[in-house]
Parts: C-alpha cells; structure tokens; sequence
C-alpha cells in the first residue's frame, strides 16, 4: 500500500536550508540518485531498510536515520521520522571515514534538539522532477 510522507528540510536561525545546500553541492548524476532514494522515502512504507536506510541504535542517537547513496562517493543525509509519519532532512554530508559519521551525527542531533526547542524551523522540501 503506498503512502504519502511530508518531506520537510530543517532551516536554520539564518534562514539557510544546509541539507538543499548540501543537495545543490552534488554532481548532477548524484543530485538525481539522491532525490530518486528521497522520492521512494516519501512513499514507499517499507524503505527503512538496508541499501537504502540505516537506523542509529545508540540511546544518544536513537530516532536518527541516514539516508544513502553512492555514486563515486559515498553521500549520506540524516533525518528524524515525526509521529505524524513526517521526514525532515536535517544534516548532509560525504562520508570518508567513521570519524565523518560521528561529527555528522553530533550536528544532526543538535539541529534536530534546536527544532523541538523552537529555535529553528522547517520548510516543505520539494523534489525536483528528474529524468532517472
């Protein structure tokens, strides 16, 4: 059964999008391969599963998820999951080492903390139509 998932990406006090930024950043063969993975994230129910999706375990990062691809690199974006079945993109980054994910998980979870304290907000993010 297909569903329907609002995609939000997290703004911050400056009114910067960084996970569009981070997007925009990419080659355009990897824009098109993220935004595909994005669009079955939003309404395929069962994603949330290697290749795709991997769940943090640990109690500092529970509820986080990393979204991957690759092509030559390896791209990664964290989101949370909202109890309304809601997805917001909260960090992007290029994963080179262990180290990267740790740093990356740090800045994810504290945009995510800045999000429920309302100090800062988020916008609907739309994926661009790409021929795949």
């Amino acid at each position: 059964m297909p569903c329907k998932r609002n995609l939000y990406s997290y703004i911050n006090a400056c009114g910067e999008n960084p996970v569009a930024d981070y997007i925009n950043k990419l080659e355009p063969k990897h824009q098109a391969k993220v935004f595909h993975v994005l669009q079955l994230l939003q309404n395929q129910p069962d994603i949330f599963h290697p290749p795709y999706v991997k769940a943090f375990r640990t109690e500092r990062y529970k509820g986080i998820y990393e979204l991957r691809t690759r092509i030559r690199q390896m791209s990664r974006i964290l989101f949370v999951c909202t109890n309304d079945n809601s997805i917001i993109l909260l960090h992007g980054f290029i994963k080179t080492h262990n180290r990267t994910t740790e740093q990356a998980l740090e800045q994810a979870r504290s945009r995510w903390l800045a999000l429920t304290s309302e100090n800062a907000s988020k916008t609907e993010f739309l994926i661009r139509r790409q021929n795949y």
